[in-house]
């Protein structure tokens, strides 16, 4: 239902001022909910930066309220979970309750098969009963109330040694009023307002002095370059060996953005517009690894945790490749304490997930640790290496009737202390930043695993007798091995000779390491390229983190407006790179009006309709040109080329008959129909049917092509 445009249509933000976005939600009534607001089109240049941020409040009013209608609407498919305890607090105004939540039951989380777990920011009704099938906004009624997860207050151990969290849990109206407590009552998960209430923040907080403000008063026509900053354009590209691993137009974009990322004179932005395979990724990767070695600190976002492991991802890779010191298997062994991802992510699901704030804080701290850490094991390692013949015959005196022969003892105390010498030299060439190790650290512990190695291959193969070995430990230099010796003794001893010097070698230009405190603020310090999504970039400013050159924001065309403006308002943030395509598929909008608003529109697409000048990166690299001539024609109006690799033979070759296999097809299913499923999502049967049979077909063509294929590698080795 939509209110007249008139005395109900939001018109100005005095109704919001100084207003929570949680509270607003904990007032709304069902018919608040239901009922539809028009708001004003959010236009595409300001007149002040109040206005700037104004025009967002509405929409996000709007948009909420519709997420929160759609949720309500499946109640019957939400997560839920009976009230275990409540107490009461009445410290605040509005009515506050401590809560432990029971097991969450009801829908799993996507793509695993973990439930829902409770957490900040969540939204819950409250009711007396469980959601059944017949749940739905209709059928509340009266009894319920919304619920707010506003702070975790604490975690025990319940009966199955599970951690349950303690929550404040802030209510619409006192339980008491809208349920018998005393008698079982259950919270319903409803949706998460977390990425809502930090926009909401960001456009009540937004410093009039920003970076923003500068966004605001572009004009097109107008673009140069910083007269104050000496040009280096010519020679950057050669310096930083861009032309390897670029086309001409991904390195002019490259080149101009790393230009703006060392000038402190002027605010700068660039529109990088990247249509699909064109290269946007690897030029993104490119530009990372550039500013890396620039140090230019700064922050990448993107909307989602998958797109932003993506680009790091590509840029550990890059990192990899460009390594210039190996393990001795031939692996590179690089410093990423530089790059460091932040959010909610799966790390073993990804080769980035080293790279994860959580992770390297765990492997840090073990490594770091005072009593069993790096300094522990090199320094236990180092003793050993020199000591164990005299070590050995004092425990085989104290123990005369269980005796180790000292192959054993000196296999039984080398290998766990090997392991642990080499988790350490993994964390410390990995996860430090270059500021606190240098290249020929990293070559020393390379040498110095190496040493290890061949350490344990005379141990385990040569596997010596124990006078031999004996007489390898004690063995001074210059001294030959005697025909019988079963071990090279002399190689033994230099190798471990290597190895003992290596490690005091360490012990010492390490030792200004002992002086590190790990925790989550030391990681963002060390860090010059965090990676997080738009709206985890809100919390950076607890850790009290170094200020932020420059801000990249990946599938820029995909991030709300106002969802940009978390991110940017990051301190220090003086230079800002935004990569997308307005052609592909925008944010999701839920709220119709909010979405005719043009709530849904970004920062990029505003931006280019404004005329704002972008690098486009004009050569194609994934389609066949059948394929792309119709999209490099609607959309990019030809500026965009095909390149050798897509107009080569290989791409013309189709191995099926008949012209459903060729470069594309299209199919006319008119006889179908869409309906709803789960309440929520769509699907089309007839549809599904037809995709199924193209499968099967093609499953049956490419057998039987494998099979004639192979029937002609037969004929051809009878008939050479």
């Amino acid at each position: 239902m939509e209110a007249e445009q008139g005395e109900s249509s939001h018109n100005n933000n005095a109704l919001y001022v100084g207003e929570n976005l949680a509270k607003i939600v904990l007032s709304w009534s069902l018919e608040d909910i239901l009922h539809e607001h028009k708001v004003n089109a959010i236009p595409h240049s300001f007149s002040s930066l109040g206005d700037y941020l104004s025009s967002f409040v509405y929409p996000l009013v709007e948009e909420t309220k519709s997420e929160i209608c759609s949720k309500i609407e499946s109640l019957s498919t939400a997560p839920f979970a009976k009230i275990i305890t409540l107490c009461s607090s009445e410290r605040f105004i509005q009515p506050r309750y401590e809560i432990v939540f029971g097991k969450w039951k009801g829908s799993l989380k996507k793509h695993t098969k973990v439930s829902h777990q409770a957490k900040l920011g969540d939204l819950f009704v409250f009711k007396q009963t469980k959601p059944d099938r017949n749940s739905s906004v209709r059928r509340l009624g009266r009894s319920w109330c919304f619920g707010y997860a506003t702070k975790i207050l604490k975690h025990d151990f319940n009966e199955r040694l599970i951690y349950t969290p303690h929550f404040e849990v802030s209510s619409s109206i006192k339980l008491e009023a809208a349920l018998d407590v005393s008698k079982p009552f259950y919270a319903i998960f409803i949706m998460n307002l977390t990425t809502n209430n930090r926009i909401w923040n960001a456009l009540h907080t937004c410093p009039s002095d920003h970076v923003i403000r500068e966004l605001l008063s572009i004009n097109p026509m107008v673009q140069e370059d910083c007269k104050n900053c000496p040009a280096m354009k010519e020679t950057l590209e050669e310096k930083l060996s861009l032309t390897s691993y670029l086309n001409k137009s991904q390195c002019e974009a490259v080149v101009q953005c790393i230009c703006n990322s060392v000038c402190d004179h002027k605010p700068s932005l660039e529109l990088i517009w990247a249509s699909p395979g064109t290269g946007k990724t690897r030029t993104l990767g490119v530009l990372l690894c550039s500013l890396l070695r620039v140090n230019c600190r700064t922050l990448v976002c993107a909307p989602t945790n998958v797109a932003i492991l993506e680009v790091a991802s590509r840029v550990m890779q890059l990192g990899k490749e460009s390594a210039k010191t190996l393990d001795e298997n031939g692996n590179p062994l690089c410093s990423f304490g530089d790059i460091l991802v932040y959010g909610n992510t799966n790390r073993t699901a990804y080769e980035a997930g080293d790279l994860y704030l959580d992770y390297r804080v765990k492997r840090l701290t073990k490594c770091f640790s005072p009593h069993f850490g790096w300094k522990h094991w090199f320094t236990t390692m180092t003793e050993f290496l020199e000591n164990c013949v005299s070590e050995y015959a004092s425990e085989a005196d104290k123990c005369v009737d269980n005796r180790t022969s000292f192959l054993q003892y000196v296999k039984d105390r080398f290998i766990p202390m090997s392991d642990s010498l080499r988790n350490c030299i993994l964390t410390i060439g990995t996860h430090l930043s270059k500021a606190y190790i240098s290249e020929k650290d990293i070559k020393d512990l390379i040498l110095l695993e190496a040493s290890l190695q061949s350490l344990e291959t005379f141990l385990f193969e040569a596997n010596p007798v124990g006078k031999e070995l004996k007489a390898a430990f004690l063995l001074e230099e210059g001294v030959k091995s005697s025909p019988q010796d079963d071990i090279n003794m002399p190689e033994f001893f230099h190798i471990k000779s290597e190895c003992i010097q290596h490690l005091r070698n360490l012990l010492h230009s390490l030792d200004r390491l002992s002086l590190i405190t790990v925790n989550e603020k030391f990681c963002f310090k060390m860090a010059s390229l965090i990676f997080c999504t738009a709206s985890s970039s809100y919390e950076l400013c607890k850790f009290g983190i170094d200020p932020i050159k420059l801000l990249v924001i990946d599938e820029a065309s995909q991030v709300k407006e106002c969802e940009s403006l978390i991110p940017l308002q990051v301190c220090g943030v003086k230079h800002v790179v935004l990569l997308g395509d307005e052609c592909q598929l925008p944010a999701f909008v839920s709220s119709k009006v909010s979405a005719k608003a043009g709530f849904g529109k970004s920062l990029f697409e505003r931006l280019s309709m404004l005329g704002y000048h972008r690098h486009l990166l004009d050569t194609q690299y994934r389609m066949h040109p059948n394929i792309s001539s119709f999209p490099i024609a609607k959309f990019y109006q030809n500026r965009i080329i095909d390149s050798q690799i897509v107009k080569s033979d290989t791409y013309n070759k189709c191995y099926l008959p008949g012209p459903l296999y060729g470069n594309y097809s299209f199919m006319n299913i008119s006889c179908g129909r869409e309906v709803l499923s789960d309440r929520h999502n769509w699907k089309n049967m007839v549809e599904v049917a037809v995709v199924l049979k193209i499968l099967q077909l093609l499953y049956k063509g490419v057998c039987m092509f494998g099979h004639l294929a192979f029937m002609s590698f037969l004929f051809s080795l009878k008939n050479p």
